[in-house]
């Protein structure tokens, strides 16, 4: 049996015996994004005023950077898209406002 602890955006709803959310579910130690019909996100979802990644099995990504075509993006340790000057592993980055990353 899954234990779904629901960490935000708390639309519960249960039909039929099934509980149906918008938001951030943590399960089995990973957090996804589930919609009301109880999919999965996949890719850059904006989750209020933030954008967080979603890998290819629904999970959400941390402390990552992310390659996306010829762009790179990292999101910071909760998930969240992140802009502006970023020092890791000894090195610097820099991304603009939408979070890509600057050559």
């Amino acid at each position: 049996m899954k234990t779904y602890n629901y960490i935000k955006n708390n639309d519960i709803k249960k039909e039929n015996g099934v509980l149906l959310q918008r938001g951030l579910v943590e399960m089995d130690n990973f957090t996804y994004y589930m919609f009301e019909d109880g999919s999965y996100a996949k890719g850059w979802v904006c989750d209020g005023e933030v954008f967080r990644y979603f890998d290819e099995e629904g999970k959400m990504l941390r402390d990552e950077f992310i390659k996306e075509g010829k762009d790179m993006y990292y999101v910071d340790k909760d998930g969240v898209r992140f802009s502006g000057k970023l020092e890791k592993r000894g090195m610097e980055y820099y991304f603009d406002r939408s979070g890509r990353l600057l050559s």
